[in-house]
């Protein structure tokens, strides 16, 4: 993730894992999915991976209430 997120960008998404106690790799790029846009990560995923942290990035898309 690091050669396609800014720090900053990862450190947003370390506060948000943080913050909702849930810390995972898996929810780190969702979140990140979900924040800065799916383009990135389609980058560097397989196919199913990228549609699994898809789903979990929508389901955030939910949840968090700006």
């Amino acid at each position: 993730m690091t050669k396609f997120y800014e720090k900053e960008q990862l450190l947003d998404g370390i506060r948000y894992c943080i913050e909702t106690e849930r810390c995972s790799a898996y929810e780190l790029l969702a979140y990140l999915m979900y924040q800065y846009g799916e383009h990135i990560a389609k980058k560097f995923l397989l196919n199913q991976q990228y549609f699994n942290h898809l789903a979990r990035s929508k389901e955030m898309r939910k949840e968090i209430v700006v």
